[in-house]
């Protein structure tokens, strides 16, 4: 902590800690020592985001194996501009074959997906809400052949409906700000709605107003630069005033199941290029399809009709809004393939860098704010978790199998590392069934509410235990409403389970958004769409599966293999199964590769709305000045710092050896250090005993026993 302070205070904010790195949230320009990290050199790099990068390019030259760099972290902590920086600079260091990817280019990737899915809340101006895994492919040489994007978890119920003070995706307000006025009248957006259900087109102020407008201009200056043409543009603007339309158009919440206001739904069908009664069948007459598949049902087999079981009923509203969400879910996949599209290539590729960004873990308490979480923030917190335990089986499982191999000892017992907590949200086995398990099955029992949802957690969890003995679920006074014990228990998140049963269930308007899109009667929309036909629809929730070169078709199907293996192949239907089969391809894209952490964590107190407490003085009993970084939140950082076990990852690298590497890996490198062992083994034409042979070496070399230490598979030591 003293450490972490110093080096905060001295615009320091990233700190080594073995092979990872702990990133805090800079609150002002980066002093240049830490800014600059000079490129060709393996050691001696300073504690850096870039730094990081280095070594895992280094490391891919040297063991021809895909590295991966994961961010982890709060909301608001700096993930996204962490990925951002590795990836430029691994394009800058690296250079392209053919100019396919360049730093340009992956700028204005960002720039878009920002627009696309990034939204404002209290914890950031720019909160990602979707993850992400954008891949660089590396040839033997170390030039990189091409990039993918693959995105997945996206929030995209966020486009009807927004927890209170955050806002809807900014690609909106930047599009209802900056078109210009022909394409405004074409698209019937010259004269703005009074009122819209999905809270566009309000400023609070005249200079949001004018930076959304400068923003849209840097998007479409972007789109220029990653190839996008003006017609796809233009269908891409299409989609999203269609999107605008429905919310204005609304949905009758009482009576027949149909649109409020019929000019503004005929303006989103203009838009989408189809008539009128064809969206409005798509969006309401999903009546008729659950009388018909009810019917028909008796006659199928068992498995089939719990697939085709509708569960709950839909309100108008409901329809209205799942039709907004599934056309803006397949327009962002459309924007994600083009953005593919300009980084693909067909060069060989020898291994890959994977960085990871996903949503950060999210607790309204951080705010100040009274609210309970919504089942959208459980995702994203779920999401967090399962990458925490990613880090959790690196750091500690797979460190403590490589002690017991060389046999050192460690201050880790096994019974230590094989303690899980058992998170209420996922469930990994048919017995430790999570929250999203009994919701799915809760959503296909007729006469099922939130109440009995609260109920199977209370008895399943309540009594179970946690890190430390404590329960990992905890009912709370509020009706329908529960705590749940996230961070190792450190970091509890209060949920209110109203409405979650309706969000389990899946959306049959969303369902058939598709098919709107790839029937619209003009061309640009057709073009854009068409591609996303062949696609299953188990996959549909994952973008960027298209691809030709050999790395891009080999994690399609890393992805496919995962939805075709399990439950939601059957159930494809089921959105809390779709969620953590999501999860399930983002872990199994990056488990085999080499994994890199960068904890990002949110140093200071975070805006509470005038419910903080003052700014603490510095050690001078000064006051700060308003050019230097606010103190660190100690009580806060404490809890970041316990609930990711950084600490102890931090004892175990220093007890344990920090480096190990294969045996013949080792043997290659080293051998030019014992010319009677290289001459040896190349007059040798029968196969070599490694092991043998590598200590044959360490002999040569004279080397202390403690300092080097050989298993049956692989040499570890304090450094190579």
């Amino acid at each position: 902590m003293n450490t972490l302070l110093h080096r905060y205070r001295a615009r320091l904010p990233h700190t080594c800690i073995g092979p990872d790195l702990i990133a805090l949230q800079p609150q002002g320009p980066l002093a240049p020592p830490a800014a600059k990290v000079p490129r060709g050199r393996r050691d001696g790099l300073p504690a850096h985001v870039c730094s990081l990068a280095q070594r895992a390019y280094w490391e891919l030259l040297s063991q021809r194996r895909d590295q991966s760099i994961v961010a982890l972290g709060r909301s608001g902590a700096g993930k996204t501009t962490c990925c951002e920086q590795v990836l430029e600079h691994l394009v800058g260091m690296a250079g392209s074959v053919d100019g396919r990817v360049s730093v340009e280019k992956i700028r204005a990737a960002f720039t878009i997906l920002r627009a696309f899915g990034s939204v404002s809340t209290g914890h950031s101006r720019n909160a990602t809400r979707f993850g992400m895994v954008m891949s660089l492919d590396f040839s033997a040489t170390g030039r990189i052949t091409a990039a993918q994007l693959q995105t997945m978890l996206l929030e995209k119920s966020r486009v009807a409906q927004q927890p209170d003070g955050e806002g809807n995706f900014k690609v909106f307000s930047q599009m209802l700000a900056g078109l210009d006025l022909d394409l405004r009248t074409e698209l019937n957006l010259h004269q703005m709605a009074e009122g819209n259900s999905f809270g566009m087109g309000v400023w609070s102020k005249p200079e949001d107003k004018q930076k959304a407008r400068a923003a849209f201009a840097q998007l479409r200056g972007a789109m220029e630069t990653l190839g996008i043409s003006e017609s796809e543009q233009q269908a891409v603007w299409r989609v999203l005033a269609a999107i605008y339309h429905l919310g204005a158009a609304g949905a009758c919440k009482v009576g027949r199941k149909q649109f409020m206001r019929f000019e503004w739904a005929n303006h989103a069908a203009e838009a989408l290029g189809c008539e009128f009664e064809e969206l409005n069948t798509a969006t309401f007459k999903h009546h008729l399809r659950q009388i018909i598949e009810q019917v028909t049902s008796r006659t199928r087999p068992r498995g089939l009709e719990e697939e085709a079981s509708p569960g709950l009923k839909m309100t108008g509203v409901s329809c209205v809004e799942g039709m907004a969400s599934g056309l803006y879910q397949e327009l962002f996949a459309a924007v994600v393939s083009l953005i593919n599209r300009s980084f693909s290539s067909r060069h060989f590729s020898m291994a890959s860098i994977m960085v990871v960004d996903s949503p950060g873990f999210q607790n309204p308490r951080h705010q100040g704010k009274d609210r309970a979480a919504t089942f959208e923030e459980l995702c994203h917190n779920y999401a967090q978790e399962r990458l925490q335990l990613l880090f959790y089986q690196r750091t500690f499982v797979s460190t403590l199998e490589r002690h017991r191999e060389v046999g050192l000892d460690s201050p880790f017992s096994v019974s230590w590392v094989s303690r899980q907590v058992h998170l209420p949200a996922g469930g990994g086995t048919e017995d430790a069934r999570g929250l999203l398990w009994v919701l799915d099955e809760e959503v296909r029992v007729e006469g099922s509410s939130d109440s009995v949802v609260l109920d199977r957690l209370r008895a399943a969890f309540e009594k179970g235990a946690g890190a430390e003995g404590t329960s990992a679920l905890r009912t709370c006074e509020q009706p329908l409403q529960c705590e749940i014990a996230h961070q190792l228990g450190h970091d509890p998140v209060r949920y209110d389970l109203t409405g979650w049963l309706h969000k389990a269930k899946p959306n049959l308007s969303a369902l058939d958004a598709p098919q709107v899109l790839q029937h619209s009667k003009r061309e640009e929309l057709q073009s854009l769409f068409q591609a996303r036909a062949k696609l299953p629809p188990v996959c549909r929730a994952v973008a960027g599966l298209e691809g030709s070169s050999e790395r891009a078709l080999l994690r399609s199907r890393v992805v496919r293999r995962t939805f075709a293996s399990s439950l939601g192949a059957v159930r494809r239907r089921a959105p809390c199964s779709q969620v953590k089969l999501q999860m399930d391809a983002l872990v199994n894209l990056v488990k085999q590769s080499q994994l890199h952490f960068i904890h990002c964590l949110t140093p200071t107190v975070e805006n509470r709305g005038g419910q903080g407490s003052p700014t603490p003085p510095g050690p001078d009993g000064d006051q700060p000045e308003a050019d230097t970084p606010l103190p660190l939140d100690i009580p806060g950082l404490r809890v970041q710092l316990a609930g990711s076990h950084i600490l102890e990852a931090l004892r175990l690298h220093r007890t344990g050896y920090a480096d190990h590497m294969g045996l013949a890996q080792f043997r290659r490198r080293f051998q030019a250090l014992d010319p009677e062992l290289l001459k040896k083994l190349t007059s040798t034409s029968e196969g070599m005993d490694e092991r043998k042979a590598v200590e044959q070496l360490l002999q040569t070399l004279d080397l202390e026993k403690k300092a080097v230490a050989v298993g049956h598979s692989q040499v570890s030591g304090a450094s190579f």
